[in-house]
């Protein structure tokens, strides 16, 4: 959670500027204004990533809030089972969409997969067509519709759609700058140390380098991502330049001072 905090309180105050999301004066508890007003403690830091990614939902995939609910009971599953959050195609929640399954950043290979069987077992039941399992800022999307409820792979998609769009899909969506800028971030790096041997040169094999989880956007989001990097490394570049400059300059100065004293 440390590492991706500032992730996580941005999108919280987009949601707050927006009135989606409110806070209590303590900031001890929270209030989701979606289809209805929901309530809970804001002290458990899963709660922290289900606040970033309801924002999300709303404000960068294009969701109604009040075609979404939080901690929604599920029918057929054990007494007082709940889906953290769901989306719905329509204005009575008579048609589930989409059901998410939040987690804490930082946990375990063995605690990510039983959330993914959680979030299965729950848009099973539910009928939904889409399930997310969220960890921090690491993402798997199933695409439940059209499968087997064994299906763990081949469903597997890059993203949710936007607005109810077309469903994205991992072939020829990964724009390269988005994957050569994300595999260098501190999430990926951290997962390459964890599963890297040897001392002097580690080094991570192939198989476990398939097993690094890697946030994947829809394509359009990775393309302004990608352009956005790139536009800062310019400018940090030219900063970088000039301030060369006035250094070079201010030794000149410095060194004019001293031979003519």
């Amino acid at each position: 959670m440390k590492n991706h905090s500032s992730i996580f309180m941005r999108n919280l105050q987009r949601g707050i500027e927006k009135g989606y999301i409110s806070l209590s004066s303590d900031n001890s508890k929270i209030t989701y204004h979606c289809h209805r007003d929901y309530t809970t403690s804001f002290k458990k830091p899963e709660e922290k990533v289900r606040a970033s990614y309801f924002a999300e939902l709303i404000l960068d995939y294009g969701y109604p809030n009040k075609r979404i609910d939080i901690e929604v009971i599920v029918p057929r599953r054990k007494p007082e089972d709940r889906a953290d959050i769901v989306v719905y195609e329509d204005d009575e929640l008579k048609k589930p969409y989409l059901v998410v399954e939040c987690k804490k950043d930082g946990i375990t290979d063995a605690e990510f997969k039983q959330a993914i069987e959680q979030a299965f077992g729950n848009a099973n039941s539910l009928r939904a067509k889409f399930a997310s399992v969220i960890a921090g800022i690491t993402k798997t999307t199933f695409d439940i519709a059209g499968f087997k409820p064994s299906e763990r792979e081949k469903n597997v998609i890059s993203d949710i759609p936007i607005k109810y769009g077309k469903t994205p899909k991992y072939r020829n969506e990964v724009n390269r700058d988005f994957l050569f800028y994300v595999l260098r971030t501190t999430l990926c790096l951290n997962q390459m140390l964890q599963r890297s041997s040897g001392g002097n040169y580690p080094a991570i094999t192939p198989e476990d380098l398939k097993k690094i989880k890697v946030p994947l956007p829809p394509l359009e989001i990775q393309n302004k991502i990608a352009e956005e990097v790139k536009r800062r490394i310019s400018e940090a570049e030219k900063l970088k330049a000039e301030a060369n400059k006035i250094i070079e300059s201010a030794k000149k100065q410095v060194e004019e001072m001293i031979l003519s004293s």
